[in-house]
């Protein structure tokens, strides 16, 4: 019972950052059935960088098809998919301009030691993950937390979620 509490209020927290991120960010959001819904934010950075709406949904949905990250006409793209029926997945598309410089100073290793933090694993489950030992563990969230600014693991979570980095756990 504990465990689904703990669950419940990490989806809570995860659902609270994509609110924050909706209002801040540049977002393309596009339905299982193909609806798609284009926020102020990115018909702005489109028109600035004058592409073509239709040519970058055409992009988007064969991209969706395979969740992928890349770049169109000078914009990255990072797609995550919602929690829905798998079958039918909505897709949230976030726009930027270049990566961000917390996403390029982090190494791979730090990078994948994030994405184990944010399915909630111990630092001692994380190490047999990736096969190595808890002290480097240690020294790779330290890396972590100094290049993020942050002091927990918490708030390096919610920074990798914000930054685009790891898809939020569901």
């Amino acid at each position: 019972m504990a465990n689904n509490n703990h669950k419940a209020a990490r989806i809570k927290k995860c659902i609270k950052n994509l609110e924050s991120i909706i209002e801040k960010e540049p977002l393309i959001l596009i339905s299982h059935n193909g609806d798609v819904w284009v926020s102020e934010k990115a018909n702005k950075k489109l028109t600035e960088k004058r592409i073509n709406t239709d040519e970058m949904l055409g992009w988007l949905k064969i991209g969706v098809r395979h969740l992928i990250e890349a770049s169109f006409c000078g914009l990255n793209t990072l797609m995550v998919q919602l929690p829905h029926n798998p079958h039918e997945a909505d897709v949230l598309v976030i726009l930027r301009d270049k990566q961000s410089k917390e996403i390029s100073i982090l190494t791979i290793m730090e990078k994948k030691v994030l994405k184990y933090l944010v399915k909630g694993f111990s630092n001692k489950k994380i190490a047999l993950s990736l096969k190595i030992g808890a002290g480097t563990v240690n020294a790779h969230l330290d890396n972590i937390y100094r290049k993020f600014d942050v002091s927990n693991r918490s708030a390096a979570i919610c920074t990798a979620i914000k930054l685009g980095i790891v898809v939020p756990a569901v």
